[in-house]
């Protein structure tokens, strides 16, 4: 791997992994397939703090009137 190749470093642990993983596996080498994948590790993470939060606070929250709402993040994942 090159410097150009770099793994993006916003990308955390499992997700690098799975960068790292499907870059050797699929033989990722252009620049469009690069992004492609790096849109994928992004969507995963999101997916994946989407379900922390849903975990911690729920996936229904009242809203400032009393009124039970779909929590936010609820859409994103």
């Amino acid at each position: 791997m090159t410097k150009k190749d770099a793994i993006p470093k916003h990308l955390k642990a499992g997700s690098r992994q799975m960068y790292l993983r499907l870059l050797a596996d699929y033989h990722i080498d252009d620049a469009a397939g690069k992004a492609l994948l790096l849109a994928a590790c992004e969507a995963r993470q999101r997916t994946e703090q989407a379900r922390l939060e849903i975990a911690k606070g729920g996936a229904v929250l009242p809203d400032r009137f009393g009124q039970m709402k779909a929590s936010p993040w609820a859409a994103i994942e």
